[in-house]
């Protein structure tokens, strides 16, 4: 949302637990060596386990060693290598890398996908084209990434990724046990910290444990503060300036919402996604059962359950779904959810091509 929120109080709602294809935190960066491309792992421990390496120019490994640090009960983690060469290995990000590594993503059960670089203006214009492309096969997902924040290049990504794409922009570099963290570094940690929180929860006023250092307004000045706010990225304030306690401003997105006339936050395109790949699975499922028929009653049984599921959860408010009788199912999904009390519906449209 633009601007700086007020709090707004409600009961709790139940929390679903992680399960398969939730939360799925996807890292691009270089790891030991060039043996392979793409890898997942059920555990962050797996995980640190298998890259574990001296060379401190692996900046993958350090990523790992982080989120294990301070998110050790993460799940489902998937590596993408940027690393090349054999005898002489290159850890570089390159446009082409990016590409390739968006290719081996393509049409994969991931929710964050995290690319701890300073990446250029054609580097995000990349993402946001892969991106689009995979939103309308109805695989639904978000970026984190690190920028260090000028009003040109906030303005610029707000105007491209209004559309959606984007789950945190982390401006802020901080302190975590007497321990810098860049800005980069800081990219990594909301990753984890959104990877291990349900989709419904909002990251707006949340308590950043153990963090400390300047506050997004002390480290840029008031008109950049304004900027990132209005602009969909994440910025630091206090909770308690005495004690030095740190939260998240506002969890806000670039993501605009016409009905509304404002941005959503992030746990309103988390859900969003969350619900738009369960029904994707469900068609395939369904699918799966009679090579390409879908049975108009079995496609409703499938939504009802998934609505069912997440109406009692307290994820959304209602769930309303078409599907086109054509041998390109299309499906239209309305959600109903809340954003500082205001109900927020969101729409999409998503094509699944079957192939006779």
């Amino acid at each position: 949302m633009i601007g700086e929120p007020k709090i707004n109080y409600s009961e709790g709602t139940e929390t679903i637990k992680n399960i398969g294809n939730r939360n799925v935190l996807c890292i691009i960066a270089p790891f030991k060596d060039s043996s392979f491309t793409f890898k997942a792992y059920p555990t962050i421990e797996q995980a640190v386990e298998a890259q574990k390496t001296e060379n401190t120019e692996v900046l993958g490994y350090k990523y790992l060693q982080l989120l294990q640090k301070h998110f050790p009960l993460l799940k489902d983690i998937v590596l993408v290598n940027i690393t090349t060469g054999t005898s002489t290995l290159d850890y570089t990000l390159t446009n082409e890398k990016l590409t390739n590594a968006f290719e081996e993503l393509e049409q994969t059960e991931i929710s964050i996908i995290n690319i701890p670089y300073l990446l250029t203006t054609d580097q995000l214009a990349m993402y946001k084209s892969f991106r689009d492309e995979q939103f309308k096969n109805m695989y639904g997902f978000g970026l984190v990434y690190p920028t260090t924040p000028e009003l040109a290049n906030l303005t610029s990504v707000f105007d491209e990724f209004k559309t959606g794409g984007i789950y945190g922009i982390v401006t802020t570099p901080q302190e975590i046990d007497s321990e810098e963290y860049s800005v980069i570094d800081m990219s990594v940690y909301v990753s984890g910290l959104m990877a291990t929180i349900d989709e419904n929860i909002s990251l707006t006023h949340y308590v950043l444990d153990g963090v400390t250092g300047k506050t997004t307004k002390e480290q840029y000045g008031v008109t950049i503060y304004e900027a990132i706010l209005n602009n969909g990225a994440l910025a630091t304030g206090y909770r308690d300036k005495v004690n030095n306690i740190l939260q998240i401003v506002n969890s806000g997105t670039p993501t605009w919402n016409e009905k509304i006339k404002n941005t959503n936050d992030l746990k309103i395109d988390r859900v969003h996604h969350l619900i738009m790949n369960e029904i994707r699975r469900a068609i395939f499922n369904i699918i799966g059962k009679d090579n390409n028929r879908i049975a108009s009653e079995d496609y409703n049984m499938a939504v009802s359950n998934i609505k069912e599921k997440y109406l009692k959860a307290g994820f959304i408010t209602d769930l309303k779904t078409i599907i086109s009788k054509t041998s390109s199912p299309q499906v239209e999904i309305s959600m109903n959810d809340k954003q500082d009390n205001i109900l927020t519906i969101v729409d999409v449209v998503g094509n699944i091509d079957i192939i006779n």
